[in-house]
């Protein structure tokens, strides 16, 4: 892998990732595990580097929500019933692009739903 990048949310930049530099990521216990071919995070695990919070994924959407976090609040939705929650912006995407083995760009996946793509 190579030429990682980071968002920084402050400045609303991606700004490239430095060698030595330490990040903490956020994900749930099935990839944390090793699923979906994760092994990276599985190595974590089996290192006791991964701190886990207990609090399922449902729940921490349900808080996001209550808080008024991400795009959708109660407030937003008025007279309408419970807010809804749409797709991100294409740049808001952690990943931004990615490159064959040969150094070819590869492009969104065509079966990808039509939301998902640029």
């Amino acid at each position: 892998m190579g030429a990682l990048e980071l968002y920084d949310r402050h400045t609303g930049q991606w700004r490239p990732l430095r060698r030595q530099e330490q990040v903490r990521v956020v994900t749930n216990s099935f990839l944390v595990r090793g699923g979906d071919g994760y092994a990276i995070f599985k190595c974590a695990t089996d290192k006791g580097r991964v701190f886990e919070t207990g609090i399922n994924s449902a729940q921490a959407l349900i808080d996001l929500l209550q808080q008024g976090g991400g795009r959708a609040t109660p407030e937003s939705a008025g007279d309408q019933g419970p807010p809804t929650i749409g797709a991100l912006a294409y740049a808001d995407y952690s990943t931004q692009q990615l490159i064959d083995p040969q150094g070819r760009p590869l492009g969104p996946d065509p079966e990808a739903p039509p939301r998902c793509r640029p």
